[in-house]
């Protein structure tokens, strides 16, 4: 392992000075006070480090500045290609919203079974689904209330006979 080069106490002590300026570079990159102390502190190592390649009678600020600049892209490159969470398998993920075949498959077999049940009791769906209030329904079908709340009732569960869906349960059967 190789030794780390000295550095001369002038450029030692012109490094220490320009630890303020250091700071006030470092806020452009990193918002917080403690990772701009980190890019700074990794920054001083970086040049302490390298300090053999420094030339004298150049500007140490703007070797520094650049040391800085360029640790911050590549802890920012680090930081993306790294990924957040425990989580590795894609596999594992929500899907944010089903797929919408699934429904348009749906939708051509409630189709089809509305066009097996009767035609009151289709009408009185259709009307409702429409959001036609249930008293305007019975007025269009030219029937009771009561006829036009039956009418629905019965052809839900018809339509969940035919869909396979046991989860409808009608309400004579809940007594």
């Amino acid at each position: 392992m190789s030794e780390m080069p000295m550095p001369s106490a002038r450029v030692n002590n012109d490094i220490v000075a320009l630890m303020p300026t250091l700071r006030v570079f470092a806020r452009r990159f990193a918002k917080t006070d403690t990772d701009v102390n980190d890019l700074v502190q990794e920054s001083i190592c970086r040049a302490l480090a390298s300090i053999d390649q420094f030339k004298t009678g150049t500007s140490l600020q703007s070797w520094m500045f650049t040391i800085t600049r360029n640790r911050f892209c590549t802890n920012y490159a680090q930081r993306t290609r790294e990924s957040c969470g425990s989580v590795t398998d894609v596999a594992c993920y929500e899907i944010a919203a089903l797929p919408s075949h699934d429904w348009v498959m749906r939708s051509g077999d409630v189709e089809k079974a509305l066009k097996k049940i009767g035609n009151a009791e289709r009408e009185a769906i259709l009307l409702v689904a429409a959001e036609i209030f249930y008293e305007e329904a019975a007025i269009s079908c030219h029937c009771k209330l009561g006829t036009i709340k039956s009418r629905v009732s019965r052809g839900r569960l018809h339509l969940a006979n035919l869909l396979g869906d046991d989860t409808v349960v009608s309400a004579s059967s809940l007594s």
